[in-house]
């Protein structure tokens, strides 16, 4: 039996001194001195314990006298292990603000921050912020012109990545986490309880700073035909700058790696919304438009120590290339005869030392070397939708109304990992893991068999593993998210007469994930993880109706 109890305390204090002044009424100054401060507690309590007198004697019987020495051990036949742990989380900000507005036309932001983080290593703890931006207005809307309005707006921010956890605060640690490789949940040595530094979470050594992002961005937007219509465009560039990697060290020190600074994401990209109101007739049809379209492309311009490419776990961070590609073989068919498998000098063709044979499938020699390894794979497609908007509807006539959302997201890839696990069930269920065990559905057919040839499920070099391309497929997607109907039975004369105090009764029917066009074999894209993987074990988005009616009286 276990228990578990944790609890959250958040403390802030604010303060700040503002002086305003004005010159002429047009040039308006605002200045603001300040300090923020925040301190947050993340503490928890987990108790287990086992091997009571019977199944149903579930009480922990305990002396509760604190000067006792047997002080909270169990007397009630129970054996208990308590953890206990805390993490403490302090943010001091101080910072200076000024505004400036001439002749509302121009306005002038500036800010100049100072953070200091408690879970930053001492001789880092803090960081300096600055942001500034101003706007121009090209076109106010007193001045009579064609567009109601417009103004074009530059921006610049530094922006601090607080760590939350002060597991990289003290440098290098020790951790509980010594245990055997295929039972993790035996979490000693040889019946001991020990501790051990951090082998698989890699070693945390001193000059560790602060993570933070620069963001750059210019915006234009304005309105016209009356404020009928209006847009927003906007261009940026995103750079998380400093970011902690894992990296590799010689084997010979037992990390997994060091843990240090030096990783830079770039995402440039472009933000528009447009609104319009295409048609306002008041006593006839009516209709309102929207659509917001995000275009966004990422790359990783820096590794630490000046290294060019990275591997972790089964992907390859490459500097100059997209974070999200996957790291694939390329998949060219099948071998169906001993003729069709190359040979030289009497050797066959190898993948990692084994022979290819009859039922194996063909993974393309990138670099012409006569063996298949990680040099033969290729960075291909991108986890994320490199576009991405919504498009909305909403119709009016004379008491109807029709609201229509669209969802889209274009140009990303996925790997089905439920395809490669179903195929792959000779070494899925072999391993001594919870991996190994049948689902309840797996004598479903949810994978497309006519996608993929039958290679040898035996074959030493795992004809059915996840990092070819033969499971990549477009995961790009159209969803019609809701649609609602409705009519006010207000407008209706018969209804007015009777009820007099009625100003609306709308009836409506709506729905919601009604329609999804795709070309992705799974059960839906949006189930597709994070990292582009579709495992098939995600809730599918089922369709929801709903009827009701709605009275203002």
């Amino acid at each position: 039996m276990s228990s578990y109890f944790g609890f959250n305390e958040r403390l802030t204090f604010n303060s700040s001194l503002d002086y305003n002044f004005n010159i002429q009424e047009q040039h308006k100054f605002n200045f603001v001195l300040g300090s923020n401060y925040t301190q947050d507690l993340y503490r928890y309590h987990y108790a287990r314990a086992y091997d009571g007198p019977n199944d149903f004697i579930k009480v922990n019987v305990v002396e509760g006298n604190s000067n006792e020495a047997s002080y909270l051990k169990p007397i009630g036949g129970l054996y208990v292990n308590r953890w206990t742990n805390r993490e403490d989380f302090r943010l001091h900000s101080l910072f200076l603000t000024g505004n400036y507005s001439w002749n509302n036309k121009l306005d002038i932001n500036a800010v100049l921050r100072y953070d200091g983080s408690s879970t930053m290593q001492p001789d880092s703890r803090w960081l300096m912020t600055p942001a500034f931006s101003a706007k121009y207005h090209l076109i106010n809307e007193e001045e009579g012109a064609k567009m109601d309005n417009l103004s074009i707006k530059a921006s610049w921010a530094r922006i601090g990545k607080p760590i939350f956890t002060s597991k990289y605060a003290g440098g290098p640690n020790y951790t509980a986490d010594l245990n055997w490789g295929s039972e993790k949940s035996l979490v000693s040595y040889n019946g001991f309880a020990v501790a051990s530094r951090p082998y698989t979470e890699g070693w945390v050594g001193y000059d560790v700073k602060w993570p933070y992002t620069e963001h750059a961005e210019v915006t234009l937007d304005g309105s016209f035909l009356d404020k009928r219509a209006d847009f927003t465009v906007s261009l940026y560039q995103k750079k998380d700058i400093n970011q902690l990697v894992n990296m590799p060290i010689p084997a010979e020190y037992g990390y997994s790696g060091q843990i240090i600074n030096g990783m830079t994401v770039q995402n440039r990209g472009v933000d528009l919304n447009l609104h319009g109101r295409i048609l306002s007739n008041p006593n006839g049809l009516q209709w309102d438009a929207a659509l917001n379209l995000n275009y966004n492309q990422n790359k990783l311009t820096a590794l630490p120590n000046g290294k060019q490419e990275l591997k972790v776990g089964n992907r390859l961070l490459k500097v100059g290339e997209g974070v999200d590609q996957f790291w694939l073989y390329e998949n060219k068919g099948i071998y169906n005869t001993e003729d069709e498998i190359p040979v030289t000098n009497g050797n066959k063709l190898q993948f990692d030392g084994v022979d290819f044979a009859v039922g194996d499938p063909i993974w393309k020699d990138q670099n012409g070397d006569f063996k298949i390894d990680d040099k033969d794979r290729v960075l291909k497609g991108n986890a994320m939708p490199k576009l991405v908007g919504g498009f909305n509807n909403n119709f009016s006539y004379k008491g109807f109304e029709l609201n229509m959302q669209w969802y889209f997201a274009l140009g990303h890839k996925a790997l089905n990992q439920r395809a490669s696990t179903k195929y792959d069930f000779i070494n899925a269920e072999n391993t001594n893991s919870l991996d190994g065990i049948r689902e309840v559905f797996h004598w479903q057919q949810d994978v497309d068999i006519d996608k993929y040839p039958i290679y040898n499920p035996w074959s030493p070099i795992v004809a059915y593993r996840i990092d070819q391309d033969l499971f990549l497929e477009n995961a790009s997607f159209l969803k019609l998210r809701a649609l609602t109907v409705g009519y006010d039975l207000a407008q209706l004369s018969s209804i007015k007469e009777k009820m007099k105090t009625v100003r609306r009764a709308y009836v409506y029917m709506s729905g919601t994930n009604l329609l999804t066009i795709t070309n992705f074999s799974g059960k839906d894209p949006e189930l597709i993880d994070f990292n582009g993987y579709y495992s098939g074990y995600g809730l599918p988005m089922s369709p929801i109706f709903t009827m009701g009616i709605k009275l203002d009286l």
